[in-house]
């Protein structure tokens, strides 16, 4: 919607990205290092042994490592990204030591059924209207979602309400034209703010469901105590970034009569 140029984006997300995975690392291991070097990662011995285990392709991870360069390389260049990935994918599919038929069985195909519900249920609220009239009302009061302060609790709200992809998916169809620093702003934000809790990322029931099938049970109470603390450093760190960068003001500027 943007034309945001990979080069840009980068700038903008790095730095924040970076940061937010130091604090994943030091809060787990404040927490949690004395379990982590007592136990192992399943309920019991036998769920363990039960876990596969491949042993390392040298040829295999130098082709994935070559298909990575090469769609970065792509991201890079004037063809649209995602004609980009379809390449690279169609690639790898073609590989002759995995049948193509091993690899699509590999596709959470449930989990992508969801996202695709998203869709649609974000575009018939968007379609009823009211969302744009709520977002022309705070928009020309001043106190836009183009703004740090009112864009960052807005998302991390959200984001934990109905989840972050639904959020950005639902900004996006009511707000046709946002400003280049908000969509980088909304990016980076929905992003962090969606670890605030369990159920406020798609990848976290990720998480979630394949630790149940290795008879690892993640409650909500204990992924809080690490998902609060880090997902405010980062936040916090992040809004300092995209308002040092120039991305975002703390406040849009009150239009004009």
């Amino acid at each position: 919607m943007g034309g945001l140029s990979f080069h840009s984006f980068l700038i903008a997300c790095f730095m924040p990205a970076l940061v937010a995975l130091g604090c994943v690392y030091g809060i787990i291991w404040l927490l949690w290092r004395d379990r982590i070097a007592a136990t192992e990662l399943a309920a019991s011995r036998d769920a363990a042994a039960d876990i596969p285990r491949h042993a390392h392709d040298r040829n295999q991870t130098i082709k994935g490592l070559i298909a990575l360069g090469v769609m970065l390389a792509l991201f890079m260049t004037p063809l649209p990204r995602e004609i980009g990935g379809l390449v690279i994918a169609a690639v790898l599919l073609s590989n002759r030591k995995f049948t193509s038929r091993t690899m699509i069985a590999a596709v959470d195909w449930p989990l992508l059924l969801l996202i695709v519900c998203l869709f649609a249920v974000t575009g018939v609220l968007a379609d009823t209207g009211i969302p744009w009239t709520g977002l022309s009302a705070l928009l020309n009061a001043g106190i836009g979602p183009n703004g740090l302060l009112v864009l960052t609790p807005l998302t991390l709200l959200m984001s934990n309400v109905i989840g972050n992809v639904p959020w950005v998916l639902f900004v996006l169809q009511i707000w046709p034209n946002p400003p280049e620093g908000t969509l980088y702003g909304l990016a980076l934000i929905s992003s962090l703010a969606g670890n605030l809790m369990l159920f406020g990322s798609v990848s976290n029931w990720i998480v979630v469901e394949r630790a149940g099938a290795l008879g690892v049970r993640l409650t909500t109470a204990e992924y809080a105590r690490a998902g609060v603390p880090f997902t405010l450093l980062s936040l916090a760190f992040a809004v300092l970034w995209l308002y040092w960068i120039g991305a975002m003001p703390w406040l849009p500027a009150v239009p004009a009569p």
